[in-house]
């Protein structure tokens, strides 16, 4: 009953956003409940089961008429149906107040139409935990008794895989609304992001600066900003173009963003290969494992904050990488 709470909610309040008084939205909702064996024999006795079993909820943009009231009416009387409520029936519907909406509704930004947790589930938060913990296991023993430098920079690439990832996963789910297939929509933003960071990486050999990852994290972060307040509505104005154009888009939209992720990682492997190279595979190790810790738990953000928000955080953390670089890393002997 709970998902069905969920659908219901999720309804009025798209109704609710239209303009539609909450006068009226009843006579745009129908809904007609599968009886078991034991509810059709409290049926036939007159009586009305109170469980819901597999309910069929029906939303029209615009309001039932007596006709198709009339109309469910008479097949669920063919089947094995009850109709809880018809409109145009004489019967009420009783909406739930906007507070219980605010907790049940259901919409792009927090999509977890089957998690019944408020906020993470418990099993998520295990495997964030465990795969925390045990990456500070492997991780931490080499660079317990090195110096600050070697330190410094394991930060710095831990804040870059975890920031990677929080700005990934949001993506994903942002463009999964226009390409309209998760297949497709993860194989195009993966391949447009990796794409566009190794146009990024290569480029690095041409850069000459010590704070070019640093205008890179603040540039990551407009865009980010910017993705944010524009995107919906720029894609929702290439919503009927053909599915071969919109993949074009996708990749055109995230190039600049890729080019720009693209950049932090090599300028930081070629200076820790130029201070101390035997520690390189450590910091492909920290990075990779943060970026592991970063996916899930841009996960748990989405499911407690939702997507745009860890969007948000991901950007923040980029600015955090370019904060930490030009205070602590750039002054590295």
């Amino acid at each position: 009953e709970s998902d069905f709470s969920k659908a219901l909610a999720t309804a009025i309040n798209v109704l609710d956003k239209r303009g539609i008084s909450r006068a009226e939205i009843a006579n745009h909702i129908a809904i007609v409940n599968t009886l078991k064996d034991n509810d059709k024999e409290l049926e036939a006795a007159g009586q009305h089961g109170e469980k819901l079993y597999y309910p069929l909820l029906i939303v029209k943009n615009t309001p039932f008429k007596q006709t198709e009231a009339n109309a469910l009416l008479a097949l669920s009387q063919q089947g094995s149906s009850n109709p809880v409520y018809l409109p145009q029936k004489g019967t009420e519907l009783k909406l739930p107040s906007n507070d219980d909406l605010e907790s049940w509704v259901v919409n792009d930004n927090k999509p977890f139409f089957y998690n019944s947790s408020n906020g993470a589930p418990k099993s998520v938060w295990a495997i964030l935990i465990v795969m925390t913990l045990g990456g500070l296991i492997f991780i931490y023993p080499p660079l317990r008794h090195r110096s600050k430098e070697v330190k410094h920079y394991g930060s710095y690439f831990a804040l870059l895989g975890i920031s990677f990832m929080l700005i990934e996963i949001p993506l994903l789910q942002n463009f999964i609304l226009f390409l309209g297939h998760p297949t497709l929509t993860f194989s195009t933003v993966i391949a447009s992001l990796l794409f566009a960071g190794g146009l990024g990486s290569f480029a690095t050999s041409f850069f000459k600066r010590d704070n070019t990852p640093v205008l890179a994290g603040i540039g990551i972060a407009l865009m980010v900003l910017i993705m944010n307040l524009k995107l919906d509505d720029f894609l929702a104005s290439y919503q009927g173009v053909p599915i071969l154009n919109k993949i074009m888009i996708v990749f055109l939209v995230l190039l600049p963003l890729g080019f720009l992720m693209g950049i932090p990682f090599p300028v930081g492997i070629k200076r820790m290969e130029e201070k101390n190279r035997n520690f390189v595979p450590v910091m492909w190790g920290i990075n990779g494992w943060m970026s592991v810790v970063g996916s899930v738990g841009a996960l748990v953000l989405a499911m407690h904050f939702g997507f745009t928000q860890t969007l948000y955080m991901g950007a923040i953390g980029y600015l955090l990488f370019s904060v930490f670089t030009l205070k602590v890393m750039t002054k590295l002997p």
